[in-house]
């Protein structure tokens, strides 16, 4: 069993600190106690070159330092934000992808590079639909895999309220069926995403969008049986080996009232949440 965070930014990402390097991240992965831990970033041309320098292929698809930590993986994965039009409207949808490697990512940034400036941010803004970028992964990278990137925030998860969608369906039509798991982010946790049907064939997992060392692990996943990236792909696509998350308690998340003003009806006055961390064990539909 392995715990982690697999969704955390690089220096060339927005207000992310200097801080988030290779050798700092593995640092704090191993103080958290986390196993496996995301490279961010990885279509970024200057962020992918210093992969390139100050991480080794360790021969089962993940990377590591050389020398460093023991016991602390990187896969290779990031962020985006797909942005485009759809129903007379402007839509922006953030999800992640996770590669076999940093030439796999090499590979995808030349397939994405007309659709945005990947050199612009370390989560970089493509003019695509959604499920056109979750095609253009699979067909890069068939072992790849994606999922929804804290999938209740309002402005741009899949499901936030002002995206404009009630189901993964509407927002990646076909390519539905190729997303695999949900980030609960923050705001909100397995169980209560878990009350919308919607979602049932899609596995849940909680990471910590960390912009800083400290950041990193204040939510992450534990997983079973992940000797190597294709064992992950098939982990976070079909939930198989998702044990359970560490949860920030959902009320105290940034986003947790949000739909809930005007009605003056909130989950805060029906649920008692600890005020620390707590863990979900899983439970299989």
């Amino acid at each position: 069993m392995v715990w982690a965070d697999l969704h955390l930014h690089s220096p060339h990402s927005i207000a992310t600190s200097a801080r988030m390097v290779p050798e700092e991240i593995a640092r704090a992965a191993r103080r958290k106690g986390l196993g496996l831990v995301s490279t961010g970033d990885a279509l970024h041309p200057v962020w992918r070159a210093r992969l390139a320098r100050e991480l080794e292929p360790d021969g089962t698809g993940f990377h590591r330092l050389p020398g460093g930590p023991d016991g602390v993986r990187f896969a290779v994965g990031g962020e985006v934000n797909c942005l485009w039009r759809q129903g007379g409207r402007a839509r922006r949808v953030h999800l992640l992808y996770f590669l076999p490697g940093l030439e796999a990512a090499e590979a995808l940034a030349g397939r994405l590079a007309p659709h945005g400036n990947l050199a612009s941010d370390g989560r970089p803004t493509l003019h695509l639909p959604a499920g056109e970028f979750v095609r253009a992964v699979l067909d890069t990278a068939p072992d790849a895999a994606l999922a929804a990137a804290h999938v209740w925030t309002p402005w741009f998860g899949l499901l936030g309220a002002r995206s404009g969608f009630d189901a993964p369906e509407e927002a990646l039509g076909d390519a539905a069926g190729l997303l695999g798991a949900l980030e609960t982010g923050l705001s909100s946790d397995p169980p209560m995403s878990r009350r919308v049907s919607a979602l049932d064939r899609h596995p849940l997992v909680s990471f910590s969008d960390a912009h800083g060392p400290d950041a990193l692990g204040r939510e992450a996943t534990a997983l079973e049986g992940i000797a190597d990236f294709a064992a992950l792909s098939r982990t976070l696509t079909t939930g198989v080996g998702v044990l359970e998350t560490l949860e920030f308690p959902p009320a105290e998340g940034k986003y947790y009232h949000d739909g809930h003003r005007r009605c003056g009806v909130s989950g805060a006055s029906i649920h008692g949440f600890p005020g620390r961390n707590h863990r979900l064990r899983q439970v299989r539909r």
